[in-house]
């Protein structure tokens, strides 16, 4: 009954939400099978462009903070190139599409009186895409090379031109940030955390992850029970730096016998959120970044309750209030997913001067249908995307509150967070995981899909 009292105001509240706060949708009238939607935003958050491919060409639209769209552009789209990514600087929109075939990368620049074209030589090299990253002024793309096991970044600030620096992995620690085959045929294991909010759909499950902060790339790694490694690439000087942040008061074993156990961590604003799991025990800690200080540690039993929750810990049906979610009373529940899965935690911001982490497990199951936002009450999103084969969803999780400078626990209801409202507004939706995306508009979250019945590009604030 009280999930459908939620489910219930939810719906209501997704109707009046969409008649309030709807931005002016843009006519398209394109009815083709291939779609693809990207956003990018400058470095100030003040700029920001919305990318839809079609078939044959590329439409951008240039908005202001207001969502006002400034100018609309069209591409055409030559052969099976892709969009890769671009960035805002000085007004103008710097747009990258990659022909595999004639190797080649197209790049566009859009200044409103003068735009320029050129064509930059990208031979791939066996190398395989792992991710990209508007990084507001300059676009980064990443690829790793499986033979040589090395990561490459492409870093490009202009249209005729990238810089590149590469990483060579030692074996062993090659073989902890890539799954599947052999050691010269390996998939990288790594998700990447937009800065701007857009994360990933692999981002939240995967105990590596790519971040980039103040012109630097961060390769944060959970390969080594209660011990955190990052690799820093400072794009501008061109060098790399290691080290290690140590949870020393994690849950290690008393014996050298084998104890099962998952964990994850998450950068946010210069700290590192950190969450164990075993049979027996939570534990979570909070570090900072940089230093490696130890800020702050919870701790739970299997047969306690977790007195630093929030929320209770929610069983997920195929979305976030879908049929069969209900409420999981015992600590070791949760646990047992965590450790039999994939243990999860997400850092966000409320905008009330507290952090939200939310806390779960992944589960691996097949098929798809359907996807929902994971993230705080107003804190950044990770899209939980459906989709054909073997996927990754949230099976249980709970939220927690901690104030942003002393990161001890505040009691209190969590707001309603960005994946609330996308999972209620979308509820009777049927849009393809390619065909929308949410981006900052100054401080809200602005949710964007193509609409194919109707041709239209539609943009709502959450």
């Amino acid at each position: 009954m009280k999930i459908y009292l939620i489910l219930s105001c939810l719906l209501c509240y997704s109707v009046s939400l969409f008649s309030q706060n709807e931005l002016d949708p843009q006519y398209v009238g394109w009815q083709g099978k291939y779609m693809d939607l990207q956003a990018i935003s400058d470095k100030d958050n003040k700029q920001h462009c919305l990318f839809l491919v079609g078939t044959d060409s590329v439409k951008g639209f240039l908005m202001d903070n207001s969502g006002t769209v400034l100018h609309t552009y069209t591409v055409l789209r030559v052969g099976k190139e892709r969009l890769l990514g671009g960035f805002i600087r000085d007004g103008k929109v710097y747009v990258y599409l990659y022909n595999p075939s004639e190797e080649v990368i197209h790049a566009q620049v859009f200044s409103g009186d003068a735009d320029k074209e050129d064509l930059i030589p990208f031979p791939m090299k066996k190398e395989k895409e792992l991710d990209k990253v508007n990084c507001g002024d300059h676009f980064m793309y990443f690829t790793i090379r499986k033979k040589s096991s090395d990561l490459i970044i492409y870093d490009f600030r202009d249209e005729m031109k990238f810089d590149t620096l590469r990483y060579h992995f030692e074996d062993d620690l090659w073989q902890k940030l890539t799954k599947g085959g052999s050691i010269f045929n390996r998939d990288a294991d790594v998700g990447t955390v937009d800065p701007q909010g857009k994360w990933s759909v692999e981002a939240a499950k995967n105990a590596n992850k790519i971040y980039y902060v103040h012109d630097t790339l961060f390769l944060i790694m959970n390969t080594e029970r209660g011990a955190t490694s990052i690799i820093a690439f400072d794009m501008q000087h061109k060098q790399t730096n290691t080290w290690v942040v140590t949870q020393s008061d994690a849950i290690m074993p008393a014996d050298d016998r084998p104890h099962p156990y998952s964990d994850n961590s998450f950068l946010l604003d210069g700290k590192l959120y950190y969450v164990q799991a075993t049979f027996d025990s939570l534990f979570v800690q909070v570090n900072d970044f940089y230093s490696g200080q130890l800020l702050k540690k919870y701790m739970s039993k299997r047969n306690e309750d977790i007195d630093f929750k929030n929320t209770p810990i929610i069983q997920e049906g195929t979305g976030f209030y879908a049929k069969g979610s209900k409420e999981l009373d015992k600590t070791r529940q949760l646990l047992r997913k965590m450790v039999n899965g994939r243990a999860m935690i997400v850092a966000g911001r409320d905008g009330n001067g507290h952090v939200v982490l939310t806390i779960g497990s992944y589960t691996q199951v097949s098929g798809g249908g359907g996807g929902y936002f994971m993230g705080g009450g107003g804190g950044a999103p990770v899209y939980m995307g459906g989709g054909g084969g073997q996927t990754w969803t949230v099976s249980a999780r709970f939220r927690m509150l901690l104030d942003a400078n002393t990161f001890e626990h505040v009691s209190g209801e969590v707001g309603t967070g960005i994946d609330e409202k996308v999972d209620s507004f979308t509820s009777d939706k049927n849009v393809p995981d390619s065909m929308e995306v949410v981006f900052m508009l100054g401080s809200d979250y602005v949710y964007t899909y193509y609409d194919k019945t109707a041709g239209m590009l539609r943009m709502v604030r959450l």
